[in-house]
């Protein structure tokens, strides 16, 4: 087999990335020799770590990712976060990709109360942040933090280095 640099990098079998909310699609792409990721946009802590154990027992010591929201700014924290304040360029495509799908919209009740509970489940703290890599620093088979929203913070940065070598095995 070919191994690449991005292998050798990542103790991976195969340069497949597969990034998924859904322990089991992560847990199967990493056996299968790529790097599984776990969105982790909706967990808690406690959620993270019984979702982690999860996967550390099914991976047979196989490396695997984690993907957290990590704003570069967290001007908004505490604000409740509102459809009317998404970026219009973003609604626009995704309206279009759906539209392109032949997905038509959903009734307007319907898409508010969505909206809304999807919203309400998205913590953008630094402190959560904080709290959520400090478990998945328990667990040495993660070997890669994505950051679903670009560059984090340089603070994060600091206090990641930080921790890390505080949890160092």
């Amino acid at each position: 087999m070919n191994h690449s640099n991005v292998c050798q990098m990542f103790g991976i079998e195969i340069p497949v990335f597969g990034f998924s909310h859904c322990r089991n699609v992560v847990a199967e792409i990493t056996r299968a020799g790529g790097m599984g990721c776990l969105g982790t946009a909706y967990y808690t802590p406690d959620q993270l770590e019984i979702e982690l154990s999860w996967i550390d027992e099914q991976v047979a010591g196989k490396p695997y990712s984690i993907n957290m929201l990590l704003p570069r700014k967290f001007e908004t924290v505490g604000e409740p976060l509102e459809f009317d304040k998404l970026p219009e360029h973003h609604v626009a495509w995704q309206r279009k990709l759906l539209d392109d799908a032949g997905i038509p919209p959903l009734p307007e009740s319907e898409r508010e109360r969505l909206l809304r509970e999807e919203l309400d489940q998205m913590h953008l703290t630094p402190e959560f942040a904080d709290e959520l890599l400090d478990v998945v620093l328990r667990h040495p088979n993660v070997k890669l933090v994505v950051s679903a929203l670009g560059s984090p913070p340089p603070l994060f940065l600091i206090d990641c280095t930080r921790t890390a070598s505080r949890w160092a095995r």
